[in-house]
């Protein structure tokens, strides 16, 4: 049918199809068991979503929740010290001032008098900051049981997620969170993944259906030349009444050869019905269809070299001898290597090779000689007769070679 690089496009996108339908096939079973795990990562993100887990403000929760639990005992030790460091009549910070008043007539006499009001001056600021510093602590500490009580959920909360998915702390937890929607992600990639294949397979579907539409007319148009052509030749091998038939169907779905499914027909005898070559076909029959068959499409296949191996099997006398000059033609454009047991194939051969074995060391070899002229005719004469050959058969072999 002349269908060769058609072919070879058509197979090499039905296998590129094939590939993507098993990838396919792969990814849809991919995210089926990604669907069953879909709802479950979703709860477990959307329990921590609904946390809203910070990294930054959580990590000194506990703390700040010890804070607020403590408040009173802070507050009352906050004002206690700065009664004490400042704010008493008697407080430390006046003592130390009053102190530093009765140092003051002495600095000019005394360096090292100098040097102690200095220092007095400098604990004095010290603790002047440090009563400020502890009415500032006082002033952010609040007794909130509210809040507390929000801070006290919280924690617990926090607590059990880290528990439960076993991590050490916020940060850890909020790696946790984010691995979780990757993975949702993942699964929507597979959603689009799935979309761009059916995508590309009905693209290959498209250029399949064109290429497998000219397979189909091509064939159908080389069919009935080749119908005729094979049974012209089985006549020619007295099988006059044979008739071989090539039957196309259209299978409706693509598959390796196109849509085709192609048989090939035989009825052996007159009003026989058509039945597919293996049912009804002969071993001698077989032979010589094989032989037309191949002898026919040789010229359109690139193949330098055609061997038959035992071809004539089934067949004898006249018909294998238009065997031998139906091989003999094809000669002429192709080398033909023929193994045979029938003399009258052999007979239409240009070289001949006598293969048989031998026994050496205890082993059996099996042995090819390349026969010289009379050795040919002898070897043909003797499948001819019997060994020793008979002088008719020898004379009956190089009639044969001759012809």
């Amino acid at each position: 049918a002349g269908n060769t690089s058609s072919y070879l496009e058509y197979i090499q996108l039905f296998r590129e199809k094939r590939l993507s339908e098993r990838k396919l096939e792969e990814i849809k079973h991919e995210l089926r068991e990604a669907e069953k795990k879909r709802d479950y990562i979703q709860f477990q993100l959307d329990e921590l979503e609904a946390v809203d887990v910070d990294p930054t403000k959580d990590a000194n929760l506990e703390d700040h929740l010890s804070t607020l639990e403590n408040a009173e005992e802070i507050l009352q030790s906050m004002n206690a010290a700065m009664q004490l460091i400042s704010e008493d009549e008697q407080s430390v910070v006046d003592q130390l001032k009053s102190l530093q008043n009765q140092l003051n007539p002495l600095v000019p006499y005394s360096k090292s008098v100098a040097e102690l009001k200095d220092r007095l001056l400098s604990v004095i600021l010290d603790l002047e900051d440090i009563s400020a510093e502890a009415g500032s602590i006082r002033d952010d500490t609040e007794y909130d049981p509210e809040k507390i009580q929000e801070l006290r959920t919280r924690l617990d909360q926090i607590n059990h997620l880290i528990h439960k998915h076993q991590v050490e702390d916020v940060a850890e937890l909020e790696e946790v969170k984010s691995t979780f929607g990757r993975q949702l992600m993942d699964f929507d990639n597979l959603d689009e993944e799935i979309a761009a294949r059916e995508q590309t397979l009905h693209q290959l579907d498209q250029q399949l259906d064109k290429i497998a539409a000219d397979l189909n007319d091509r064939r159908r148009a080389a069919a009935p030349n080749f119908e005729k052509d094979v049974n012209e030749l089985l006549k020619s091998l007295k099988m006059e009444h044979a008739s071989f038939k090539v039957q196309i169907e259209d299978t409706g779905e693509l598959n390796k050869y196109g849509r085709n499914d192609i048989l090939f027909l035989f009825a052996a005898n007159k009003g026989s019905s058509y039945r597919t070559i293996r049912e009804v076909a002969s071993g001698g029959e077989i032979s010589r269809l094989s032989l037309v068959t191949k002898s026919l499409v040789a010229d359109k296949l690139d193949m330098p070299s055609l061997i038959f191996d035992e071809i004539d099997s089934g067949v004898s006398g006249d018909v294998a001898l238009k065997m031998g000059q139906l091989l003999k033609s094809l000669a002429s454009n192709h080398q033909v290597i023929s193994i045979t047991h029938s003399p009258q194939v052999a007979a239409k051969a240009d070289m001949h090779f006598r293969v048989y074995k031998d026994i050496a060391g205890g082993r059996t070899i099996a042995k090819v000689t390349n026969l010289e002229e009379q050795e040919r005719i002898v070897e043909i004469a003797t499948m001819l007769s019997s060994s020793p050959p008979s002088k008719a058969a020898i004379t009956s072999a190089r009639e044969l070679i001759t012809q």
